[in-house]
């Protein structure tokens, strides 16, 4: 690059994408950083936390405002010379056109932006999973599709096949696939809570379900789908970072690089790891073997409610080639440093005290908000609905929203009881979902159905009933649909 050339980096607000810039700007390099509109300030603010050190004056950061795959915005002032594609949408399932339109038709819409402009050099950020369920994934591009095991995956192998056949004449493209990202090595620092963090918050909820219960709680009876002795592919962010900016910048980088752990930890070492922080015991993997919803345990069900998406993980590990990346990463000083036990705590402490991602003042509003839903909206207005003299239902229910949980036993169309808290009633199932996803179900914006389908929300125990409950549940919102206006009034002694 020439000395006044620029790098355009996308997805600079996300949890890779800020660490990754924070090392382009220390390493001197001048970035334009394509934001949302509205994130400028939040941008700024994550690079001061991570590196409160660094200078971002307009001689070295520019704030773009746009978003993929809408139109580029004009950056003609600004001697484009080089493309850092980190943007991307993380969903498994096919919903409201993502993750296609972020993954597929942003990558799209860049290469066509950047041909228009000459722009010769880009580094893409994929996947290590675009390998889907092969035995070993090498470091090029495939060009037959493997069998995927979601629409995260599938994508993101579109994507690289468009790179791929960008690739021609004397552009340089450099292809960088992250396995499972997880906190900062310090510190466990992080701004996104997947992966390793569902896989953690099903774990909580097994120790919460036994709270009072000591010997119970180390002897919980978890079949875990899987193999305990496959490998278990997490990377901390500030080595992804590092590896991302190296090969960005090295000119004789070019072609695919894997950035996975040359050592990594087992999924019987997470597992052990995990019980040992949250104090509980029993869990085991039972290699390719499915259990069915009728064979399942109590504690089986919980935990599986929440890991659905990330179950073939544990049952499907690919062995990565990173051959061509240790020879570039290595000769700049660039190792991944050692997964253990501590570093395992340290995120799982960050996470917590961040409570996995959520403003502590909004959390405490949403945790008396859904309080006030279950143990006093829902009750006064279920006996005069029409829903429940049409379908007087007789079940017990357990709501898991973020950190909050009510057990409601409904009979012949009443709420006859609720209690709050982890306790020791048995559910004949239970949902569990996200406090946004939560407002939106109960104004009516969407149907359980779609959170379902989307990922937002899980169910746990008697699926079947489960589902037909949920739609008693849908009939009710339509009759007494609740947002904070009208949940105000009930939130005085929540």
């Amino acid at each position: 690059m020439s000395r006044d050339g620029w790098t355009l980096i996308t997805g600079a607000t996300g949890f890779i994408g800020h660490y990754a810039l924070a090392q382009l700007l220390r390493r001197g390099v001048r970035c334009a950083a394509l934001v949302r509109n509205g994130n400028g300030l939040k941008l700024l603010e994550l690079l001061r936390d991570v590196a409160p050190d660094l200078a971002c004056d307009d001689s070295h950061l520019r704030i773009i405002h746009g978003s993929l795959p809408d139109r580029m915005p004009p950056v003609d002032h600004l001697h484009i010379e080089r493309v850092v594609h980190i943007a991307g949408s993380t969903r498994f399932q096919a919903d409201d056109g993502e993750p296609q339109r972020t993954n597929v038709a942003g990558v799209q819409r860049l290469l066509s932006w950047m041909s228009a402009r000459n722009i010769k050099d880009l580094t893409h950020v994929s996947t290590a999973y675009v390998c889907g369920r092969s035995r070993i994934a090498f470091e090029r591009v495939e060009p037959t599709p493997p069998c995927f095991r979601n629409e995260y995956e599938r994508t993101k192998w579109q994507a690289e096949q468009l790179v791929d056949r960008w690739t021609r004449g004397d552009r340089r493209v450099v292809i960088v696939r992250p396995s499972i990202v997880t906190g900062a090595f310090d510190t466990g620092r992080a701004t996104q809570f997947r992966g390793l963090y569902v896989v953690a918050r099903a774990v909580e909820q097994l120790a919460r379900l036994h709270a009072d219960d000591d010997a119970a709680r180390r002897r919980i009876t978890l079949r875990i789908r899987g193999r305990g002795d496959a490998a278990n592919q997490i990377v901390p962010v500030d080595y992804v970072a590092q590896s991302i900016a190296v090969l960005a910048t090295k000119p004789e980088a070019r072609g695919v690089y894997h950035v996975t752990h040359p050592a990594p930890p087992t999924n019987d070492d997470i597992r052990c790891w995990l019980e040992s922080i949250y104090d509980v015991a029993g869990g085991r993997f039972v290699g390719d073997v499915d259990l069915p919803v009728s064979q399942r345990s109590f504690e089986e069900q919980a935990f599986y409610g929440g890991m659905r998406p990330l179950a073939d993980y544990f049952a499907d590990a690919p062995l990565f080639d990173t051959t061509r990346a240790a020879s570039i990463l290595d000769s700049a000083g660039v190792t991944c440093p050692p997964i253990d036990l501590a570093y395992v705590r340290r995120c799982i402490a960050y996470a917590r005290a961040r409570r996995w991602g959520r403003a502590a003042s909004v959390a405490a509003y949403d945790a008396r908000a859904a309080a006030a839903y279950f143990e006093r909206y829902l009750p006064a207005h279920l006996p005069a609905s029409i829903v429940s003299r049409v379908h007087p239902v007789r079940a017990t229910v357990r709501f898991i929203v973020d950190e909050g949980e009510w057990v409601c036993r409904f009979d012949a169309g009443r709420l006859e009881s609720v209690q709050r808290g982890p306790n020791g009633l048995r559910e004949q199932f239970g949902y569990r979902t996200t406090m946004d996803a939560f407002w939106r179900a109960i104004s009516g914006e969407v149907d359980g159905e779609q959170l379902f389908a989307r990922g937002e929300a899980d169910v746990f125990g008697d699926v079947e009933s489960a589902l037909k409950m949920a739609a008693v549940l849908r009939e009710f919102t339509r009759e007494y649909p609740c947002d904070r206006r009208r949940l105000q009034p009930y939130m005085e002694s929540s």
